[in-house]
């Protein structure tokens, strides 16, 4: 049975403990299920637009532009706002897998397996019309359970990940478009979106090894349209999408295992005698009168 460690103090603890450093150590999980459902939340809008948005969130099997690149019938969450511009598909907007998950992560693979998928539709929207995304965080709820050796399903572990969010004015002159210079051909501008990353990995012990869970943004072999990505260097990165299509963001999932260090057998003996002899010492000390 796999149990998350927890830590007690004592000195038959500490006996079995010697015992235990030297003869026993628990078997690393190798493969996990990873299951995650996604949702918006702290999502505002600003200007240019000078009408208020209106049925800005909904879930639906298709993208307002009325694509299912997914193709699975899996529901999306989407965020969308703007007034569409004459020729362009839809509103603008953001979309993410309501849900997504397998059963074929394993430990310490390089290749680990898809995320979730990121979805911008970058159409061209009325300066006049609804206000535009200004910013909202994706938040995640996961849950893993181990596959081998078997346990119980651990979690739900919430991450949340914040987006700036910026919808650039259009313009045929790209040297003056944010994030210039631009390759010739890039028109108009690309917009753009900052996510923090802080919340990309984080680290779970159970038993005698760490696991540690980490999420890659870009998963290039499946993003599509992507103009540019943006280190910033202070824990967040910038996605640049290319203007009147859709673009796919593609992320993927990692598990890296490291065991916890063994105390040495000694040092826990010492602890154990140095704890029994100041019991003895208590016991022989006469009692006040």
């Amino acid at each position: 049975m796999i149990k998350l460690r927890t830590i007690a103090s004592g000195l038959a603890l500490a006996a079995a403990g010697i015992c235990l450093s030297a003869t026993a150590n628990a078997a690393m999980i190798t493969q996990w299920e990873f299951q995650a459902t996604n949702d918006w939340v702290s999502t505002g809008f600003t200007s240019p637009g000078n009408q208020t948005p209106t049925n800005n969130f909904i879930v639906s099997n298709v993208l307002p532009d009325g694509s299912d690149p997914n193709g699975l019938g899996g529901a999306y969450d989407i965020i969308q706002w703007g007034t569409p511009a004459s020729g362009s598909p839809s509103r603008s907007f953001l979309a993410i897998d309501d849900a997504h998950g397998s059963d074929s992560l394993f430990t310490n693979d390089p290749n680990g397996i898809p995320g979730a998928t990121l979805y911008h539709g970058n159409y061209r929207q009325l300066s006049s019309g609804e206000g535009w995304l200004d910013f909202t965080s994706a938040v995640a709820n996961i849950t893993l359970t181990p596959l081998s050796p078997s346990g119980e399903p651990l979690g739900p572990f919430q991450r949340a990940f914040f987006i700036d969010f910026t919808e650039t004015l259009d313009t045929a002159n790209i040297g003056t478009c944010p994030g210039a210079p631009w390759p010739a051909g890039t028109e108009p501008c690309p917009d753009s979106f900052t996510v923090d990353l802080s919340n990309a990995s984080f680290t779970i012990q159970i038993e005698d090894y760490l696991y540690t869970f980490s999420l890659l943004l870009v998963d290039q072999l499946g993003s599509e349209n992507i103009a540019r990505l943006t280190p910033n260097g202070d824990g967040t990165a910038t996605v640049w999408t290319a203007e009147d299509v859709r673009s796919r963001l593609s992320t993927r999932i990692f598990v890296t295992a490291q065991q916890v260090p063994e105390p040495a057998p000694l040092t826990l003996l010492g602890t154990a005698l140095a704890a029994f002899g100041l019991m003895r010492r208590r016991a022989r000390k006469p009692s006040a009168a």
